[in-house]
């Protein structure tokens, strides 16, 4: 029976490797170890990756507004004005963990831009990302094109 497999025993590949480029029997054991190190490093780190979900290694993510999912209680705000919104910001009368939570329900409902920029600033954050996944990339401008 004929393959088309070579011959990859380690007597075989000394016997025709060019000359100057033999492993002696150390050599080839040291090799063998380092590739065997190798593989178990890369399957530990996709074990790794498997097991964490891309998360990376160190201290655990710390969520600074633990009470933000619950919203229901406070989820009428969303309706209020803005300045009904600052008044109720400025009196000190929501927490900043629910404010985290109307702005995810304001993302993933209506997104407007005010509303927004107003939840975004009294939790001191850039971006919606470091509250939310929710909303797509923009923010639904409501500002009035006519006076009516």
């Amino acid at each position: 029976m004929v393959t088309n497999k070579a011959d990859t025993t380690p007597a075989n590949l000394e016997a025709n490797a060019p000359e100057g480029l033999a492993l002696t029997d150390k050599e080839q054991i040291a090799a063998r170890k380092e590739g065997a190190k190798e593989a178990v490093k890369e399957s530990a780190k996709d074990s790794y990756i498997g097991l964490t979900d891309g998360v990376l290694p160190g201290e655990p993510a710390v969520d600074r507004w633990p009470g933000k999912s619950e919203i229901q209680q406070w989820a009428h705000m969303i309706d209020w004005s803005i300045d009904d919104l600052k008044k109720a910001f400025k009196d000190g009368a929501v927490p900043d963990d629910k404010v985290a939570g109307l702005l995810a329900l304001e993302r993933a409902g209506q997104n407007r831009t005010d509303w927004v920029k107003l939840f975004m600033k009294q939790i001191g954050v850039d971006s919606p990302y470091e509250v939310t996944d929710a909303g797509p990339p923009y923010t639904n401008d409501t500002t009035s094109v006519t006076k009516l």
